[in-house]
């Protein structure tokens, strides 16, 4: 699959994000956050 170099999410990044806020617990604005400073 090719991505666009400045996507914020890719599909792998997106199922992180959810597994996140689905097992982890965690608010999805926790989640974001803490992706963005990676």
């Amino acid at each position: 699959m090719n991505t666009h170099k400045n996507v914020r999410l890719t599909p792998h990044g997106r199922a992180l994000l959810v597994q996140r806020v689905v097992e982890g617990g965690l608010r999805p604005t926790e989640v974001a956050q803490a992706q963005a400073s990676v």
